[in-house]
């Protein structure tokens, strides 16, 4: 039975969601939700893995372009540990390296314009993150 995946591009503002499973290895945009905190995220998260019946969830990591680990990397570490206790499930980070760079071109050469306070950049990162992962899968 294949696995159902659910892949965030974590922002400040906007959190991208997309999913996935392992038999089709096929990542879709799902949505863009409005972060406010962890706790209500977590929240959030957890209504949508009981509707979409998700057992893997993958975040993006943000690395600096020469490896290191900012604040953001250090913030999504943090989340993902609250997210592993509180949901009881596998959290899996994902270098997100140039994912909303990617999510820019694909966009602009399917509609054109942009316009970023739809939430689309973020659903589409979150595509690329889960693509990425499931083209890595054995």
């Amino acid at each position: 039975m294949a696995d159902r995946i659910l892949a965030i591009d974590f922002g400040k503002k906007r959190i991208g969601l997309a999913i996935g499973d392992t038999e089709t290895k096929l990542a879709t945009g799902f949505m863009s939700i409005q972060y406010e905190n962890h706790d209500k995220l977590i929240e959030e998260l957890r209504k949508l893995i009981s509707e979409e019946n998700i057992a893997i969830i993958v975040i993006g990591l943000p690395i600096n372009t020469d490896g290191s680990e900012g604040e953001a990397a250090i913030e999504i570490r943090r989340l993902s540990e609250k997210m592993k206790s509180r949901l009881k499930m596998a959290v899996n980070l994902l270098d997100e390296t140039l994912t909303s760079e990617e999510a820019i071109r694909k966009l602009r050469n399917d509609i054109g314009r942009i316009d970023r306070k739809t939430g689309k950049i973020d659903m589409v990162a979150a595509t690329v993150i889960l693509q990425e992962y499931l083209d890595n899968l054995p």
